[in-house]
């Protein structure tokens, strides 16, 4: 079986969005930066999808890929998605993982995906993978 896809959703400019107590840009940028740091580093064999609802332009994200020297195992998405809506958070990220599942090179119909929230870093992801 072939390494599974961490699909890493995003939503760096929450906008309007209710609910949502960290809502300053850069800080949630930092974040992501970060976990994609973490991730690049992880030594995991994975590829990773990242992919942002709010448009948000993610050149400065792949730059920590490219950094690391990791760029080919990484794919970046961005589109504008992130309507405030009374459905709340959860539609964003239903739409998110659409988004990812049907725009994705990397992600295939037999593709084992894990999904994680994008700003999370996962300290064992190496081992919880391997036992999949």
């Amino acid at each position: 079986m072939t390494a599974p896809i961490v699909l890493l959703t995003s939503c760096i400019d929450p906008g309007q969005m209710p609910n949502v107590a960290r809502r300053d840009v850069p800080t949630r940028l930092r974040d992501y930066a970060s976990a994609i740091d973490h991730w690049s580093s992880s030594g995991l064999s994975s590829s990773f999808v990242f992919c942002d609802n709010s448009g948000h332009p993610l050149e400065s994200l792949a730059d920590i890929a490219r950094s690391r020297g990791v760029e080919k195992d990484w794919e970046f998405l961005s589109f504008a998605g992130n309507g405030a809506t009374p459905r709340g958070k959860g539609l964003g990220e239903i739409e998110i993982i659409r988004h990812a599942l049907g725009q994705s090179r990397r992600i295939t119909r037999d593709s084992l995906v894990i999904k994680v929230t994008g700003r999370l870093r996962l300290g064992n992801a190496a081992a919880f993978c391997s036992r999949l």
